[in-house]
Formats: structure tokens, C-alpha cells, sequence
């Protein structure tokens, strides 16, 4: 028996089923993931679209955040989303990293893992780059169960600069000028002088106020960047006018006015010295210099400490001196002894103080500062100061020794504005048949070492925001 149906009851039956389906899909899935699965309505975003960055040939630059990744929730569920890149131009790194994790990787090894994003959660990604020329490279992030809904892409484009790390926001750049090639000790006060080999040569902005661990100090010779170590030293002024050292500034105290950034460096014409300021880069390593008792050692020299002064290898230091008062029947030399302590060490230089008794109204201190990481060379401040006031006949400080091939700068400081001052055979004449009327005379300073000491015309200086220019 055929039964035959009627128009209107096929209608009917036809809007059953749909009914039914509707009711199926209804009690399956909720309406977002009908919306996802079935509409193909997006249900994760990345954002930005468009990412510019600056990359480095030579370090990784690293961006916080850069990326976010986020599950808008409308289908109520967790995605898995897997990333892949297209084909990079002058891109020699790329990495993705999710709470320092790596979860992306690009370049001489290649690596990717899913990023879970449950619903209505967001994930923040820091961007990783380095670059030997400028280009672009677009980044897709999808679940392949539901690529309508959650592919999604970020174009990220890099252009180059020099600059050494990009977590500095700023930098000054010393341009060295020299007669002779050589070895340079800088150091760099809070208030923004600089001295090369014990001279002041210029000034620049000042450091005060930025932590003892906020600088990266950087050579770049033949086209090479060199990483320097460094230390931030805490200085502070007497009444007197002498300038005596107290330690090494901790990881994140501030530099004051008188504290000195000091760092070594072999200057040449063409090489470049950059100072990065406001990041964070602490120093951790040891220091090269071991002080023992009577002696030190660095670089495999080894310095004795006595009551007179400090001997080496190629040279010796009587930093007591002598002075020759009038009035007396015979010529007599006075000179008194001294004592040492260790005043300030860290991983560039150790400074020893030197300090002699004052019993002959005449006084001598001094910062020895010993320089270790192959540089081994010492530069010296001498302060002389006297008690006496009247006619001195001589006065020399220090008694100078050299052997071999030891190089020696001499400073006049501030001595030079209120005595009579040169550098002799045997020593620094001081002084010769003239009234002096008591109290410190300022500085002079010495360097010494088996190097030769850079001969400096003029230190240049320039200064730039990242990402330079």
C-alpha cells in the first residue's frame, strides 16, 4: 500500500527534524560554540596587528609584553593554539617566551609548543630579536580544530641599531683623540668629570643619582664591541679638600656627586667608548687584585706594602718622602713612615690608603689604586699637606724608582695652583726654598705600569636616546 503525504504534512515533518536538530546542537553545544563552530565567528585575538621593533647584529634584544594573546570566551572553552612564521628576511633570532619560558623559536634552532588559553583568559609574550638587516616577518597563532575562530596574525617589522642592549634608554659616547696609542684608566664622577690616567680631560653630564648598578660600559674597536668591567667607588671630599675613598657602592645604591665609575680601556684613534645609563647591569664578577698581608698581588706581579712606600717589580714608590726645614746646622731629610688599609676593593681595581704620621709637621696620603684584569697597572694620588708654616728649603714626594720598561704618567692635579711643581729624575719636587703656609696643597697623581699610558689630545663626547642615531 502506497501512502501518499500531502504537501503540508512533508512541511511538517521537514520542520520536525529541524526542530529536533536545533534542540541537539542546542543541548551539545551552547550558543557561542554554535557561534564558533558553526558561524565561524573569531573567538581569539593577538594584539597588535602590526609590532615595528629595533634589532642588533650582535645582541638579543628583548621586548616585555610585546604580544598578547587573548580567548575573547564566547565559546565557553580552552584553545590550543600552535605558531608558526613565514619565511624571515635578515632575521638571525626570533623567540616568543611566556613567563620566560620559551614557547616559540626561530633561527639556528627551531622550536614551537602549544599555548594553552582557557576561556576568557589572555597570555602577555615577550618578543626576543636579533637581526643582521632590516625586514619583517608575520607570526600566525591558530588551533587547527577551530581555524576560523582563532587563527589570527602579527606582522612584526625590525629595523637595525648599534645600540648594545635596548634595555638602556640612554648612553653617552666618549670619542678619544689620541698622539700615542695606549692604556687609559677612567674614572667618572657623580658630577660628571672625567679623568684619563689620573688627568682631568672633560666633563659630561652628570651620574649622580642613578644606582651603582645601572650602567653597561662598552669599547668598540675595528668594528667590535667589547663588554668592560666596571665599579661604581663612594668618594667623599675632607674639609681639606682631600679626597678619600670609602668602599664599593652595593648593587642599586645610589652614586653620589663624588663617587667615581671606573673602568680601563686600550685607546686608540677610531675606537669608541659608550657609557649606557638607566638599565640595569650589575658587575658581579671578583676582583683580579688580592691584598695579603705587606703585599699584593695582580696578574701574577706582586707589590710590597712597607712602612715608606710600595715596591714592584718595575718600580718603586717612597711616598713618604722627605722634607728639609731651614735653620738647622746640618741639612737634615725628615721623613716619616706610614701605615696602609685596604679601602675600597671590587672587580676592576682594589685602592689602598696610605697615610704617614705627621710627627715632622709635614703629612703625605694617598689612594694607591692597583689595577688587575691584565691592565696591572697602579695609579696613584698623592695629597701633601703640612703644619709648618714658614721657609721650606725641599720638599719631595714621592721618591720615584723605575726598572725595565715601566711607563709612568705624570699630573699635576690641583698642586700645580698653589705650588711649584715637576716631575724629576728621583722624584716630584714640591717645593724648593718657599713659604708655605700650612694646611693640604691639593693633589698630584702617578701612573704606572708595563704598558704605555694612551697619550690623550682630547676626549670628545656625544649624547643619545635609544635607539640612537
Amino acid at each position: 500500500m502506497v501512502v501518499r503525504l500531502r504537501k503540508r504534512d512533508v512541511y511538517l515533518y521537514l520542520a520536525s527534524l529541524l526542530v529536533a536538530a536545533f534542540a541537539t546542537l542546542v543541548l551539545l553545544y551552547p550558543l557561542g560554540v554554535q557561534a564558533v563552530v558553526v558561524g565561524g565567528a573569531r573567538d581569539v585575538e593577538a594584539k597588535p596587528a602590526e609590532l615595528d621593533v629595533y634589532a642588533s647584529n650582535t645582541t638579543v634584544y628583548c621586548y616585555g609584553g610585546a604580544l598578547e594573546l587573548k580567548n575573547l570566551g564566547a565559546a565557553g572553552q580552552a584553545y590550543r593554539l600552535r605558531i608558526s612564521a613565514s619565511p624571515p628576511r635578515g632575521l638571525s633570532l626570533l623567540e616568543l617566551r611566556l613567563n620566560g619560558s620559551a614557547v616559540f623559536a626561530l633561527g639556528a634552532v627551531n622550536a614551537s609548543r602549544e599555548v594553552v588559553l582557557p576561556a576568557g583568559s589572555s597570555a602577555r609574550l615577550d618578543l626576543c630579536v636579533k637581526a643582521s638587516s632590516p625586514g619583517s616577518v608575520e607570526l600566525v597563532f591558530v588551533d587547527p580544530a577551530y581555524a576560523r575562530a582563532t587563527e589570527s596574525r602579527v606582522r612584526v617589522s625590525y629595523r637595525l641599531t648599534d645600540w648594545w642592549n635596548n634595555t638602556f634608554p640612554r648612553r653617552v659616547e666618549l670619542v678619544p683623540v689620541v698622539s700615542k696609542p695606549g692604556v687609559a684608566l677612567f674614572e667618572v664622577t657623580g658630577s660628571g668629570e672625567v679623568y684619563v690616567n689620573g688627568r682631568l680631560v672633560r666633563r659630561i653630564s652628570g651620574i649622580a643619582g642613578l644606582g651603582s648598578d645601572a650602567f653597561a660600559v662598552v669599547l668598540r674597536r675595528s668594528g667590535a664591541d667589547y663588554l668592560l668591567p666596571y665599579q661604581v667607588e663612594a668618594w667623599t671630599v675632607r674639609g681639606d679638600g682631600v679626597a678619600e675613598p670609602s668602599g664599593v657602592r652595593r648593587p642599586g645604591e645610589a652614586v653620589w656627586g663624588d663617587d667615581r665609575l671606573v673602568f680601563a680601556a686600550y685607546l686608540e684613534n677610531g675606537s669608541r667608548i659608550y657609557i649606557y645609563m638607566g638599565g640595569r647591569y650589575p658587575w658581579g664578577e671578583a676582583g683580579d687584585v688580592q691584598v695579603l698581608e705587606g703585599a699584593a698581588l695582580l696578574g701574577g706581579e706582586r707589590l710590597n706594602l712597607s712602612r715608606w712606600g710600595v715596591e714592584a717589580r718595575g718600580f718603586s714608590l717612597n711616598l713618604s718622602g722627605y722634607v728639609v726645614f731651614p735653620y738647622q746646622s746640618v741639612k737634615e731629610e725628615l721623613s716619616d713612615p706610614g701605615s696602609w688599609r685596604n679601602a675600597a676593593s671590587g672587580p676592576v681595581r682594589t685602592v689602598l690608603w696610605f697615610s704617614t704620621t705627621g710627627f715632622s709637621n709635614y703629612r703625605v696620603e694617598a689612594a694607591v689604586t692597583l689595577w688587575g684584569r691584565g691592565v696591572n697597572a697602579a695609579l696613584v694620588y698623592v695629597w701633601p699637606s703640612l703644619s709648618y708654616r714658614g721657609i721650606v728649603l725641599e720638599w719631595v714626594s714621592p721618591r720615584i724608582a723605575l726598572r725595565g720598561n715601566t711607563s709612568l704618567a705624570f699630573n699635576p692635579g690641583t698642586t700645580g695652583n698653589y705650588l711649584p711643581l715637576r716631575l724629576e729624575k728621583y722624584g716630584v719636587a714640591l717645593c724648593r726654598d718657599f713659604f708655605l703656609s700650612g694646611g693640604t696643597y691639593g693633589y698630584f697623581s702617578l701612573a704606572l705600569g708595563p704598558a704605555p699610558f694612551a697619550e690623550l689630545k682630547r676626549l670628545d663626547a656625544a649624547y643619545s636616546s635609544f635607539p640612537g642615531g
